[in-house]
C-alpha cells in the first residue's frame, strides 16, 4: 500500500507540472499573440499515461488523474491567463500592485461561487442533460471511460511514440527548424530588449 501510494503521488506530481507548463505555454500564446483564447494541443495525465504506460502508474494514480480532467483537459480559459492580463493592466497603478493580488484573489472566489450555484441552479431548473449534452453527459464521462479501459486493459510505455519523436527530431530538418525557432523566440526576450517577434513566436511555442 505505501508503495501504491508513494507511485501514485509520483503520478500526481508530473501530471501536475506537465499540466502546468501546458498552462504557461497557453498563457504566453494568449497575452503575446494576442489571441481570445487557446486550447491545449494535449492532456497532461493522456500524456503521461502514454510516456510511462498505465502499469506504472497504477490504478490509485489513474483514479486520481480522472479527476484532473476538470481543470487540466482541454479548458479555454483559465485564471494564469487572466492573471496575466491583470497584471499587465496593473503597471497603470504604479507601485500600489499588492491590494492587486487580493483583488484577484476576491475576483476568483467570488466568480467560483457564483458559476457553481448558477450551474446547479440551471441543471435542477431545467436539467442539466437537456442544457449541454457534453458538459453533462459525454465529458463528464469521458475521463472515467478513458480510465476504466486502462484498467481493464493495462498499458505499458507508448515505445512507437518515444520512437517517432527520436525519428522525426533527427531525420525530419523541418523539426529542427522549428525546435530552434521555439528556442530562440523563448530565449530572446529575455536578451533583447527591443525583440519585435515575440508576439508571432509566441504562436509556434
Amino acid at each position: 500500500m505505501a508503495v501504491a501510494g508513494r507511485i501514485a503521488a509520483v503520478g500526481g506530481n508530473l501530471t501536475l507540472l506537465m499540466a502546468l507548463l501546458i498552462f504557461v505555454g497557453l498563457t504566453r500564446v494568449v497575452v503575446e499573440g494576442g489571441v481570445v483564447a487557446a486550447v491545449g494541443s494535449m492532456i497532461s495525465s493522456s500524456v503521461l499515461v502514454s510516456a510511462v504506460g498505465s502499469t506504472v502508474i497504477g490504478p490509485a494514480g489513474l483514479v486520481g488523474m480522472a479527476y484532473t480532467y476538470v481543470w487540466a483537459a482541454d479548458i479555454r480559459t483559465f485564471v494564469m491567463a487572466s492573471c496575466a492580463h491583470g497584471l499587465k493592466l496593473g503597471e497603470e497603478l504604479g507601485q500600489r500592485l499588492r491590494p492587486l493580488f487580493w483583488c484577484m484573489l476576491l475576483a476568483v472566489f467570488i466568480s467560483l461561487l457564483g458559476s457553481v450555484a448558477m450551474i446547479l441552479h440551471l441543471a435542477y431548473e431545467y436539467g442539466g442533460i437537456n442544457l449541454n449534452g457534453w458538459f453533462f453527459g459525454g465529458g463528464t464521462r469521458a475521463p472515467f471511460d478513458y480510465i476504466t479501459t486502462k484498467l481493464n486493459a493495462p498499458t505499458v510505455p507508448n515505445v512507437s511514440g518515444w520512437v517517432h519523436t527520436f525519428y522525426r527530431w533527427r531525420d525530419h530538418g523541418l523539426a529542427r527548424i522549428g525546435a530552434s525557432y521555439a528556442a530562440v523566440v523563448a530565449f530572446a526576450p529575455h536578451r533583447l530588449s527591443d525583440w519585435r517577434g515575440m508576439a508571432y513566436g509566441s504562436i509556434v511555442v
